[in-house]
């Protein structure tokens, strides 16, 4: 009995000791390189928000997060805005023409999500060769931005883009949320949907689509060259995308095409360049 006393008190002890150092983890401190170029500064007396700023130029920026919601836009000058419960635990690095944000990995058991609020302003006049923004439990905000390849991926959290302009682009989101594009130009995009649902508006790319579970409505937008679509579970309706042929599977007769009678198989030439294959298991199809 006395040997289950000692393990119990043992394992009450250690348990004790990596919450402690769990949360110590949320107040560690930034680590800046090049102090010369970021300088850090306390906003009012709560310290709640924490600025970098930058006079030194760079043409990459990564982001990756566990909880935080993420902002990155174009403005006036470089500067990173954090906000939240402790925007300590936020770590920002700038090296070899590279922007780092990311938050601290703990060295045991964290019990508190970080939860901050980043907000990434660059630059209009820079040519930017690569955006990579990564979340598994925030929202991930990209606007007014222009770069050679675009890359996010949005585990458990929404996804917005608007005024994008990229060459490469590659979206990944799941668990049920939403991802908005708007007025954007994504060059070649590859995407990924793992639940919830897609609204594409106003926007250009020849894409590759995989979803499953998911609800999908591109409305006035030109989908240029070949594109493909695999959908599982999934409905999509494509309107007012002008100069597009198609060629459409589905399950059951799922297709309607105009208000036409339904089509299991579905074979539309309007366009000689612009074309898009879709292929839909358990789902619906529908292009007005």
């Amino acid at each position: 009995m006395k040997k289950f006393y000692r393990i119990c008190g043992l394992a009450i002890i250690v348990g004790l000791v990596m919450m402690l150092v769990g949360w110590s983890n949320n107040g560690v401190r930034p680590i800046i390189a090049n102090h010369n170029h970021f300088t850090l500064t306390a906003i009012d007396d709560s310290k709640l928000t924490r600025i970098y700023t930058s006079n030194h130029k760079f043409n990459k920026v990564f982001i990756q997060t566990d909880s935080s919601d993420v902002f990155l836009h174009s403005g006036k000058k470089y500067q990173v805005n954090v906000t939240g419960v402790n925007p300590d635990a936020v770590q920002v690095k700038l090296a070899n023409n590279r922007l780092d944000i990311y938050e601290p990995r703990p060295i045991a058991i964290n019990w508190r999500k970080i939860g901050s609020k980043i907000d990434v302003t660059v630059p209009q006049n820079v040519h930017y060769t690569e955006f990579d923004s990564d979340s598994d439990h925030g929202n991930i905000r990209l606007k007014d931005l222009k770069a050679n390849a675009n890359f996010v991926s949005c585990i458990d959290g929404y996804l917005d883009i608007d005024n994008i302009d990229t060459k490469n682009t590659s979206l990944i989101t799941g668990s049920n949320h939403r991802l908005t594009l708007n007025n954007s130009d994504l060059g070649n995009a590859e995407v990924k949907i793992d639940g919830g649902w897609c609204r594409l508006l106003n926007c250009r790319s020849t894409m590759t689509l995989d979803a499953s579970n998911a609800n999908i409505t591109i409305n006035n937008s030109q989908l240029s060259n070949r594109n493909s679509f695999t959908l599982q579970s999934s409905n999509l309706v494509i309107k007012n995308t002008p100069n597009l042929s198609y060629q459409l599977t589905a399950d059951g007769k799922a297709i309607r095409y105009k208000g036409s009678k339904p089509y299991e198989n579905f074979i539309k030439k309007n366009s000689k360049k612009n074309f898009i294959l879709v292929d839909s298991t358990e789902g619906t199809i529908t292009i007005k």
